[in-house]
């Protein structure tokens, strides 16, 4: 299921638990319900970034509900929104930038 579907299932959560199966899962486990907050991160352009991200706040299990990746002009650099639960977006902040990503907002 895409991440779309999901969001989209997650308005009628009954009917994606209904139809079973690990986005059932999802759901009964709260991830992608609830408030959110955007994380917004300066990144170079190099392999390996978003993952190095997504694995450090996966194993903290901070779950990433959303995220977008705007290059710069020149796809030398870019900013990567990530959306995280709203109660651990600070935590999830701090991390990111003890990868030595720099946190814009």
């Amino acid at each position: 299921m895409t991440q779309h579907a999901v969001r989209r299932a997650a308005r009628r959560p009954h009917e994606l638990v209904a139809r079973g199966g690990a986005d059932a899962g999802r759901v009964e486990a709260g991830l992608g319900q609830g408030a959110v907050r955007e994380v917004r991160v300066a990144v170079p352009n190099r392999p390996g970034v978003i993952a190095d991200i997504a694995l450090t706040l996966g194993r903290a299990g901070i779950n990433i509900s959303d995220m977008a990746l705007s290059p710069s002009p020149d796809n030398s650099q870019g900013e990567i929104a990530l959306w995280v639960p709203e109660p651990r977006v600070q935590e999830a902040a701090a991390m990111v930038g003890e990868l030595g990503f720099a946190v814009i907002a």
